[in-house]
């Protein structure tokens, strides 16, 4: 699931902590902001959770299969 994950984010190009904690980061490392509006926070939790929940569906499908093989 935890790979999943990973994947999602980087297929995706969205950081699902940053959906959850309504961070964003253009340029500088390390330096974040806050979304301000409540539309694109409610839009950036929609996608973090969508993330979550295609990684479990995953996870659970490859640990269906492995325990099949």
């Amino acid at each position: 699931m935890m790979s999943a994950a990973g994947f999602l984010q980087a297929y995706m190009r969205f950081c699902a902590y940053f959906g959850f904690a309504s961070l964003f980061n253009f340029g500088d490392v390390g330096k974040t902001d806050s979304v301000q509006q409540a539309g694109f926070r409610a839009k950036d939790k929609r996608r973090a959770w969508q993330i979550i929940i295609y990684s479990v569906f995953v996870g659970v499908a490859v640990a269906f299969l492995a325990y099949l093989f």
